[in-house]
């Protein structure tokens, strides 16, 4: 392993894969590394881990092959990047504490590796006597021939959807591989916000849709003018992640509350000053 001098200073993926990440002092890699948020000193040197599986040239072939890819039919250029085709295969172990796997080409020559990095004593004791690999956070790196670090993997702690982080070698984020369905990021509409009011159930007697509205925003002082758009079919309780059961008999009555939304009336908004979760107060004209 060379020292590169590619690299401002500061944190990247250790080069010799004993940790998460290393500091650059931007002419040499330093002693200072740092696994999960908690840095040590480990000096720099030494031959990095690549890991290796022992497959037969042949029995990759034949995995290209089951694919529906005939060998060299497609040519690439013999590197991670460049190959139109990769073939990863995960090294057998009787116990594993700890992930790696090996990454060929369709003719099966490795060009390179993928190994798990980070772990702590106690993260390897733990998985040795438990399977208990979705509480914890897994963080691979993917490298070349070379054991020059081109790709570093970060798979949070999951308790229902399973999403990963992608860095470079350089550790800037390139992106997320995440699983169907899982939110990404919520878009507002500023020109098109509207008021969701939780009126007492007690005060809805006499509400209907269209009568006007007046709302007071905390944030400032200013009010806005608006009209009741619509009345919620139920209270909000019926539509929380819990909702309450009285059917055991001991039954305390609460006032419910009916999520109400009140439109804006053309032109209220114009310079965008109201923002998703502020605070208001509604006053609704019932007559």
């Amino acid at each position: 392993m060379t020292e590169s001098t590619g690299h401002a200073p500061n944190w990247y993926p250790d080069p010799w894969g004993r940790h998460e990440h290393r500091y650059f002092d931007g002419q040499n890699w330093t002693e200072h590394v740092a696994s999960h948020g908690r840095q040590a000193v480990d000096p720099p040197g030494g031959v990095g881990h690549m890991p290796s599986v022992n497959r037969a040239t042949e029995k990759v072939q034949r995995d290209v092959r089951k694919a529906g890819i005939a060998a060299g039919a497609v040519a690439g250029g013999g590197t991670l990047f460049t190959e139109p085709v990769l073939v990863v295969n995960q090294k057998a172990k009787l116990i594993e504490i700890n992930q790696e796997f090996a990454i060929y080409d369709q003719q099966g020559r490795q060009l390179g590796a993928v190994r798990q990095v980070g772990q702590s004593t106690t993260k390897k004791v733990m998985r040795f006597v438990a399977d208990v690999d979705q509480f914890f956070t897994h963080k691979l790196q993917v490298v070349d021939a070379h054991g020059q670090v081109m790709l570093a993997l970060t798979r949070p702690r999951k308790f229902m959807k399973s999403r990963i982080i992608v860095e470079g070698g350089n550790g800037q984020e390139i992106g997320q591989i995440v699983q169907p369905g899982q939110s990404l990021l919520t878009i507002v509409p500023l020109q098109d916000v509207w008021v969701t009011a939780n009126f007492k159930e007690t005060q809805l007697e006499n509400m209907r849709a269209g009568q006007t509205a007046r709302i007071s925003v905390d944030a400032f002082d200013h009010s806005f003018d608006g009209k009741v758009e619509s009345i919620a079919a139920a209270t909000g309780a019926r539509f929380s992640l819990l909702p309450p059961e009285n059917a055991s008999g001991n039954f305390v009555k609460v006032v419910q509350r009916v999520p109400v939304k009140i439109t804006l009336a053309p032109g209220q908004n114009d310079e965008r000053l109201l923002r998703p979760g502020m605070s208001v107060h509604v006053t609704v004209d019932h007559r």
